[in-house]
């Protein structure tokens, strides 16, 4: 049969190219003494009439020539020599070339066929991808990712969780390095499995350098509405002693007075980092309160004194409030007017309206939010914040109602950009135990939000009406989409 004549042949040029190359190097190396191993034993071994005995057996002998070039065809038909038997020689190069040729459309075939299947299966990989093996691992997992990451996008789209959740666990293992899709596999996990979220958090806070900042932030958040407070201490330490950036003290500071434990501060001033001078005194007044080493009138001293220069925001701000605490109201107020320039207008309002609400001036309140609600048509997110953080610690019905009135005011439709606040706004109502902007703020979270996001908020407006802190609210806060930081802190510290 032609075909089986032809893998035959196919088979004795592979075979060829190493048997007759190495009979005729033990030829050439002999000095062509002896019988030409290729050549009829029986002719004169001249050149043109000498028959070739190594192409017997072939389908069609022609094919040899791809293993020696010296074969021709007589006049007379016969498959003769070219050459005489001492010019015989072995063709290494050509064994060679013919073997790299094989080799390169072996590999071109089968990089084609690769690249052929994974494109029929959906793979977003390039030939030229798939042709140079140094690159195919790596991109072929990128590839992968990128498949799966549609994957969880059109699952998620359709409302398939945990298909889609799936699909997303998928693409951050077979692409551990892609920060987005880490990070939002992260805040996926961070309610349903909080162990796994944070070990994700780890991985991208320690393997991208660059966006370090960015991940602890959102790590920290995460933390902080799961009430993990040890683990919120040893990452604001950290991250403060870093950057010795202020609001990580703050962090720092409000989950050592959940826990009441000074010794991460100790150790914080024992090793300090980057942490500025006037912050480390705050630190260490904080730790001998919690030891109860400073209180009373040797801490009021310590608060009315001037902080160390060159004094920040921040501690001006901590001993005000501290003040406040304490109850040393007029030293307080004075504090806070004299500091009026050194303060953000936000962290101004917020220890002003303080000092009115221990105070118990419930009509000055009013007035000053009043105030602030009357500059723009509609308060700004920023206000809107600020207010409900106030109004979740003290309560003052008639400014709830006024900051709601107001929130409505916006005629922008209900969007995905004013949810923060409108959540915010939903818990300081169920403080103010305020039934009807409650219900009307659970319809407009469900047209935004839907699902089942307006019956999660049900068990914690249940929480807020109550007096007092409640430890369950940390179960609660994860399935809850993100509010702003004060307002989060002021759940965790309600009266």
């Amino acid at each position: 049969m032609p075909v089986k004549g032809w893998i035959n042949d196919l088979f004795r040029v592979a075979w060829g190219f190493l048997y007759w190359n190495l009979r005729k190097s033990w030829y050439r190396w002999r000095g062509a003494r002896g019988r030409c191993p290729c050549q009829n034993p029986s002719d004169s071994g001249a050149a043109h009439v000498t028959g070739c005995d190594a192409v017997n057996g072939w389908q069609r002998a022609a094919r040899f020539r791809v293993v020696c070039p010296l074969l021709e065809r007589s006049a007379d038909g016969r498959w003769c020599c070219s050459v005489a038997a001492a010019q015989v020689r072995p063709f290494w190069g050509r064994a060679a070339g013919v073997a790299a040729l094989t080799v390169l459309s072996l590999y071109l075939a089968g990089a084609l066929t690769l690249y052929t299947g994974l494109r029929l299966r959906g793979y977003q990989i390039g030939f030229p991808q798939v042709f140079w093996l140094p690159t195919l691992r790596p991109e072929l997992a990128r590839a992968r990712a990128v498949l799966f990451l549609e994957k969880f996008r059109t699952a998620y789209g359709a409302g398939r969780v945990e298909e889609a959740m799936l699909d997303l666990a998928n693409a951050y293992q077979f692409e551990p390095d892609n920060y987005p899709v880490g990070m939002m596999l992260a805040q996926f996990r961070q309610a349903a499995d909080p162990i796994s979220a944070d070990q994700i958090y780890g991985r991208l806070r320690a393997a991208h350098a660059e966006r370090r900042t960015e991940t602890s932030q959102v790590w920290f958040r995460s933390l902080l509405a799961r009430g993990e407070f040890p683990a919120i201490i040893g990452l604001a330490k950290d991250e403060l002693a870093e950057t010795g950036e202020p609001p990580w003290l703050h962090g720092l500071l409000f989950a050592v007075r959940q826990t009441g434990d000074a010794a991460p501060l100790e150790a914080l001033l024992a090793a300090p980092g980057k942490t500025p001078v006037d912050l480390r005194e705050v630190i260490g007044i904080e730790a001998a309160v919690l030891r109860g080493h400073l209180a009373g009138e040797a801490l009021h001293t310590k608060l009315r004194a001037e902080p160390p220069a060159p004094a920040g925001e921040y501690a001006r701000y901590y001993r005000i409030e501290r003040l406040v605490q304490g109850g040393w109201l007029q030293d307080a107020l004075a504090a806070v007017n004299a500091a009026r320039a050194q303060l953000s207008t936000r962290s101004f309002a917020s220890l002003n309206l303080s000092i009115l609400a221990t105070a118990g001036d419930d009509a000055t309140r009013l007035r000053e939010i009043h105030t602030l609600l009357s500059t723009t048509l509609s308060p700004n997110a920023a206000v809107t914040d600020l207010l409900c953080a106030h109004l979740i610690r003290y309560p003052l019905p008639e400014a709830m109602k006024e900051l709601t009135a107001a929130w409505r005011r916006d005629p922008a439709t209900p969007s995905t950009e004013r949810l923060p606040q409108a959540l915010a706004l939903y818990c300081a109502a169920a403080v103010s135990k305020n039934d009807q902007d409650q219900r009307d703020l659970s319809d407009w979270i469900r047209v935004v939000a839907g699902g089942h996001l307006p019956e999660t908020l049900e068990p914690l407006a249940g929480i807020l009406r109550g007096n007092g802190q409640n430890p369950r609210i940390k179960l609660l806060l994860p399935a809850i989409p993100t509010m702003d930081i004060d307002v989060v802190y002021s759940l965790y510290t309600k009266r």
